[in-house]
């Protein structure tokens, strides 16, 4: 069985599949253009690179392909359905990674760390600029989506002293008291509570712009976004325009058109934002968490090449 990585796993991935019989293609630096014109492998393994039609058409030795982290909507999801392609994922392995970020970006945003940072290696100090921080502590955050990743950031808030109020389309409020969180009835409910709005959703058809231009405005001045689960949940121009505006502050792990390629120059219009703290699409990218993921993805790889079952099927 070749398997074919078409992201960067640590080393001991690769080893583990060759100790399972599987022959290896490590391409890390794989691109979706390259991907287009076919793939060798049995199995296909990705992290953030896209799998489009072409790929999976143009492969006809392809029956598996495995995301190694949670989302799929990188992955053509109809074209592999309807060419009999399995599609599983790897969820709830980064949650605590993805989490960590997220406070992160909530207290960079606070403290302006990176632009102290930026300053000092300028040789520029400007304490009295940045001793303004209010501080976290009392500051009420809103959860929208309470999976494993909204779970583990209502945990960490938690322990900043950050009351929570929370809205998922399976919460109850018995299920609410259980988490310690303030059940609300809808989005904007959420937003209109809160100091801080951080969104957990996997992005579908439902969630598509779900933090819309109104549950930006229901935000209070001077309120925080923050968004490490996908571009496409929140109506990315509302936001440019509150952050522009300098109503809201903004810190974002996704955002639309993301450049295709691992490592070049880019240009986005959000660099020119001083409210807007924009990472890499890192929220999962620690070493544990790829860790985790990667002994998820062989575990799938080896039900499949051992009994032909797949664990965690999407498709």
């Amino acid at each position: 069985m070749v398997v074919y990585l078409a992201d960067k796993l640590p080393d001991h991935a690769k080893k583990q599949l060759e100790e399972l019989g599987c022959e290896v293609v490590n391409n890390p630096g794989a691109t979706a253009d390259e991907l287009n014109k076919g793939v060798e492998g049995m199995v296909l393994i990705v992290r953030s690179t896209k799998v489009q039609a072409p790929c999976i058409q143009s492969s006809p030795n392809l029956k598996l392909i495995i995301r190694a982290g949670a989302g799929v909507n990188n992955i053509d999801l109809e074209t592999a359905a309807k060419t009999g392609v399995f599609v599983a994922n790897c969820p709830g392995q980064n949650s605590i990674a993805v989490a960590e970020l997220t406070m992160g970006l909530i207290l960079s945003l606070d403290r302006q760390i990176p632009d102290n940072i930026i300053d000092f290696r300028n040789g520029k100090w400007n304490k009295a600029l940045f001793s303004k921080a209010e501080g976290v502590f009392g500051k009420t955050l809103g959860i929208i989506g309470t999976g494993n990743i909204g779970q583990a950031v209502i945990e960490r808030a938690h322990a900043f002293g950050m009351p929570v109020v929370a809205w998922s389309r399976s919460l109850t409020p018995e299920r609410a008291e259980e988490l310690g969180v303030t059940y609300a009835e809808n989005v904007e409910k959420v937003a209109a509570q809160c100091d801080v709005l951080s969104v957990h959703l996997a992005m579908s058809p439902q969630t598509k712009n779900i933090i819309s231009a109104e549950v930006l405005a229901a935000l209070p001045d001077g309120s925080m976004f923050i968004n490490t689960s996908r571009a496409g949940v929140v109506d990315e121009e509302a936001l440019f325009t509150e952050v522009k505006s300098g109503r809201l502050r903004a810190g974002i792990d996704v955002f639309n058109d993301e450049p295709e390629f691992k490592t070049g120059d880019f240009s986005n219009r959000f660099q020119e934002l001083p409210g807007a703290y924009v990472t890499h699409h890192i929220g999962a990218s620690t070493q544990q968490a790829q860790n985790a993921v990667a002994l998820d993805a062989i575990d799938i790889v080896r039900g499949y090449k051992q009994n032909g079952t797949v664990r965690n099927k999407v498709v």
